[in-house]
């Protein structure tokens, strides 16, 4: 016990009380000099004594011994809250003036085109990234938005929160919709291409959750050969599978055909693949590229793969070829 601070506030709360040490002494039962060195810290009262006078007081024993009313420590803390709450509200505010004055001077961006310059002989490069997301330039010197009669960096609106990649994507899907893009989609490798007679851009989707956005030359899928969405062609794996022509049907697609294959172990499925020069009753080697791990069967290899080639065998029986699905990273 702190009896200098006890001995504080028996003086604070005798004083308010309207008591003088003799006053507080005699209901006590013991002299004013008894009372003025409690007050003084040079002793503390009998502990017989501590109820009597809390109650003389009008506190707690508690309070007594921590030389402190529990109302002043409440007091102290919405003290200290308020003090708080007004940083607070005064740190909101300069958020919130500061969010104004950037969407002032930088207004969201009503996309009506966008305008891609080129710059041929130029490597690929990560021009910034946003959101984990990089983006790349392929023979490309800047990408510039379009809305009426200002024109915008990409990097410089992207960095200032007034536009984002799912709203760019949204405008190449419409594009594409208006045939103004031709859209090329490839879910095994995870790739969305806007292709236009000027300029291409790919948006990648990856099983392993890449999600890079590449701005390039019409050709770009050929010139970077794989090197893409985070995918390094010179480690990539393919397998072969043999399969017999048992039917071949056309497709509502005129690019598409039905196919009815077998494999040697008697598995059969029908599956829809370009359309290719094929001969019912002969054997094919098909070769696929995969990215994912699937149940083997020939319905998920064909929707889980990407088909690269195929070429006619004369293997039959054990001697065909059953790869094991080599899955690239």
């Amino acid at each position: 016990m702190n009896q200098q601070k006890i001995g504080k506030l028996i003086a604070k709360l005798r004083k308010e009380k309207g008591l003088t040490q003799a006053e507080l002494g005699e209901k006590l039962g013991v002299g004013y000099k008894a009372v003025s060195k409690w007050e003084n810290g040079n002793g503390m009262p009998d502990v017989s004594l501590f109820q009597p006078l809390c109650d003389i007081l009008g506190i707690s024993v508690d309070e007594f011994v921590e030389g402190e009313e529990k109302k002043t420590r409440r007091k102290l803390f919405f003290r200290y809250f308020k003090i708080a709450l007004v940083f607070i509200v005064i740190i909101l505010a300069i958020v919130i003036v500061r969010q104004v004055c950037l969407r002032l001077q930088y207004p969201k961006i009503v996309l009506s085109d966008i305008e891609v310059q080129m710059a041929f002989n130029t490597p690929l490069e990560e021009v910034f990234e946003t959101d984990s997301r990089k983006i790349y330039y392929y023979q490309v010197n800047r990408v510039l938005l379009k809305e009426q009669r200002k024109t915008y960096d990409l990097k410089d609106a992207i960095s200032h929160r007034q536009i984002n990649i799912s709203l760019l994507e949204s405008f190449y899907e419409e594009k594409a919709s208006a045939k103004e893009f031709i859209k090329n989609a490839d879910s095994v490798l995870g790739t969305t291409l806007y292709q236009s007679k000027d300029y291409s851009v790919l948006f990648c989707d990856t099983s392993n959750g890449n999600r890079d956005v590449y701005f390039g030359s019409t050709n770009l899928m050929d010139s970077l050969n794989g090197f893409i969405c985070g995918h390094d062609s010179s480690n990539e794996c393919s397998f072969v599978r043999t399969y017999r022509i048992l039917e071949i049907h056309d497709h509502d697609d005129y690019q598409l055909i039905y196919v009815t294959l077998e494999e040697f172990q008697g598995q059969l499925a029908t599956v829809i693949i370009p359309r290719t020069e094929l001969e019912i009753g002969k054997n094919y080697e098909f070769r696929f590229q995969t990215y994912r791990t699937f149940d083997d069967t020939i319905e998920n290899i064909f929707k889980e793969s990407r088909l690269l080639s195929i070429t006619e065998t004369e293997n039959t029986g054990l001697a065909q070829t059953n790869d094991v699905i080599c899955v690239n990273p």
